[in-house]
């Protein structure tokens, strides 16, 4: 009847707001934070990698397998973009060509996509385009070759690049530090809704995946 349906609905076990078990999601302030993260992680992770393939590279160049150490560095250059970008976007580039990815880098880090362009600034400048062609050429041409010295100029642009990623995180990081210390310092009564003031690199979003 009314009487047993009531109870049954309104017992404190049954109440929805009240359950034990209850699990509401993150606000959304936790949420933007959890993005924040992930996305410092990938960026990390893609560095390290290019790292790692850049310290490939320089082996094989010293045992003069100059065409072998110019797919490292392309992969090391592959790897900074590719992260950067889905951290940054939350979307996946579906190329290796290195070019393409550099100028949708220009979109949020400029002056990494000048460290690649020619004397002019104005064009990709040859040495990237020798580093796409050794990406499948390095593997399966016979007849591929590369200079030593272009392969130490190769070196010195991952180099640098590494440099500026790593200088991009840290920015990055210290931004969201700074944000999380202002969320202590505001006196409680005066928090009515979420404070996000994530830096507009940082995309509020944790529903991309990544390998």
């Amino acid at each position: 009847n009314g009487t047993l349906l009531h109870r049954l609905l309104f017992e404190d076990k049954n109440r929805i707001y009240t359950a034990d078990k209850l699990c509401l999601l993150p606000s959304l302030a936790q949420r933007a934070e959890q993005a924040q993260q992930k996305t410092l992680t990938l960026m990390e992770q893609g560095l390290q990698r290019s790292q790692s393939f850049g310290k490939g590279a320089q082996f094989y160049a010293q045992e003069q397998q100059y065409e072998i150490a110019a797919f490292m560095v392309h992969q090391g250059i592959e790897l900074l973009c590719r992260n950067l970008i889905l951290a940054v976007t939350a979307q996946e580039m579906k190329t290796h060509c290195i070019k393409e990815k550099l100028e949708r880098c220009r979109m949020f880090l400029p002056a990494l996509y000048l460290l690649a362009t020619d004397k002019d600034n104005k064009d990709i400048s040859p040495l990237v385009l020798q580093l796409d062609k050794a990406y499948s050429c390095a593997r399966y041409s016979l007849h591929y070759q590369i200079e030593a010295a272009d392969i130490q100029e190769a070196l010195t642009l991952l180099d640098k690049m590494q440099g500026m990623v790593q200088t991009f995180i840290m920015n990055c990081s210290n931004g969201q530090n700074e944000q999380e210390q202002d969320r202590v310092d505001l006196p409680s009564e005066s928090i009515k809704q979420p404070i996000i003031d994530a830096p507009s690199v940082l995309p509020i979003t944790d529903s991309y995946k990544y390998s």
